[in-house]
């Protein structure tokens, strides 16, 4: 059978996935593949706020996140860039949000509960210089804003947010701030 082809005219983006989809946390290996992968982007004067300690952090694209269950459940998570573009320096937070808090999250919020966000299985806040920032994480249930950041207010470039669980876990489809 023929099969038409069309000419490319672009270079198609193109990510890296990171492979380890299992991680082992207090003894026990859970494997992570319910997965749900958003595409999006930082836009200069739009939603390109930079990182928390800029005034316009809560411009950033923001992602509800919506845990179920019981029991605290592993999550993974994976922030990615494009391999065929220069790097530049990215992370995300996760807020947990408070009872009748809504999103998206202001900046006052966001500032005031930074010290609330959730660290990974090893402790530790996620801001890399690489093409991908990873991190494994057990959530307890309920609802979570997470926030991609570049370093400097302004910088463009496309993402896509990679979240991986045993359990249901959905990104709002009210994502703020995206383009």
């Amino acid at each position: 059978v023929d099969v038409p082809c069309e000419l490319v005219t672009e270079m198609p983006v193109l990510y890296i996935r990171r492979e380890e989809l299992e991680f082992e946390y207090e003894s026990i290996r859970y494997n992570c593949n319910n997965i749900t992968t958003v595409f999006n982007q930082w836009k200069k004067g739009v939603n390109a706020g930079g990182q928390i300690g800029n005034k316009t952090f809560a411009k950033n694209p923001q992602f509800l996140l919506d845990i179920a269950g019981d029991d605290p459940v592993p999550l993974f998570v994976s922030l990615k860039q494009p391999v065929n573009d220069p790097r530049i320096p990215l992370g995300f937070k996760i807020f947990p949000m408070k009872d009748g808090q809504a999103a998206p999250l202001d900046l006052r919020t966001a500032w005031s509960d930074a010290q609330y966000c959730l660290l990974d299985t090893n402790g530790r806040s996620v801001f890399v210089i690489t093409y991908e920032a990873g991190a494994n994480y057990m959530v307890a249930p309920g609802l979570y804003t997470l926030i991609p950041f570049t370093d400097k207010t302004g910088m463009e470039k496309q993402f896509a947010l990679t979240l991986g669980t045993i359990q249901g876990c959905s990104i709002s489809h009210q994502a703020f701030n995206t383009v």
